[in-house]
């Protein structure tokens, strides 16, 4: 069966919709929980109960992050598939016992949203705090950096030393990148354009430089992941609130 698709992606079909979900269940795939007003969860789908249409999801270790979820109306769902982005939302989820321990139930989602493929997630960065990106030149020097956006295969930085843009694309550099709730990441990338622009910020004069990340370790690569499917989870939850 095709699937039943708006012009923005969005699933109505219960079997499609089913479809969707059940390949989430078998591939294991990660998905961020987002509830109460920016907090989140990694987790992933347990069972799907096609009987009395719920769902079945792993839960936090931490006990404060299951009382926020448990006590949310509305829960935010992001995760990907073949390198698309599905999300849907639910209303609150019920405490279940398994097994192997606790679990939270939700009912099926009614529609999910899938955005267009492309190779990684990828999520404009909060201008403040800022991401500050180091960038470590081949001569020795340092160039410091906020990063813009960032995917688990590449990043947008802006600079504010005038010399980057004498910066060849097809350069090898490390950079040195800094994520709350993460930490210090080191990453072997590889220069693509070189930009001059105006901060939106201030309106100085400032380098952007794109960079493809070359051989991301998979730790790094979920670390990175797991970082923007949570704005993207937040910026789902800002956009719903203004509908």
């Amino acid at each position: 069966m095709s699937a039943t698709c708006d012009p923005d992606f969005t699933l109505h079909h219960r079997a499609d919709i089913l479809a969707l979900i059940e390949q989430m269940h078998r591939d294991r795939s990660l998905t961020t929980i987002g509830f109460d007003h920016g907090h989140a969860i990694v987790s992933s789908l347990l069972e799907v109960r096609r009987d009395t249409n719920a769902l079945v999801f792993d839960i936090a270790r931490d006990a404060e992050q299951n009382r926020r979820l448990f006590a949310s109306q509305v829960l935010h769902f992001v995760t990907e598939l073949d390198h698309v982005q599905v999300s849907f939302e639910t209303h609150g989820a019920l405490l279940v016992q398994l097994a192997d321990g606790p679990a939270a139930l939700v009912e099926m989602p009614a529609s999910v949203v899938r955005l267009q493929r492309r190779e990684w997630f990828r999520a404009a960065l909060p201008v403040q705090p800022p991401i500050r990106c180091t960038v470590l030149r081949t001569d020795g020097n340092a160039l410091p950096g906020q990063a813009i956006d960032l995917s688990a295969g590449g990043a947008a930085l802006l600079i504010g030393d005038a010399s980057a843009e004498q910066s060849k694309p097809g350069a090898h550099h490390d950079l040195i990148l800094s994520l709350p709730d993460v930490g210090r990441i080191q990453l072997e990338a590889t220069l693509r354009t070189v930009t001059p622009t105006v901060a939106a910020s201030d309106g100085s004069l400032k380098i952007r430089m794109g960079f493809r990340f070359d051989a991301v370790p998979s730790k790094t690569a979920n670390e990175i992941q797991r970082y923007v499917q949570r704005l993207e989870v937040n910026q789902l939850r800002i956009l719903k609130q203004r509908d």
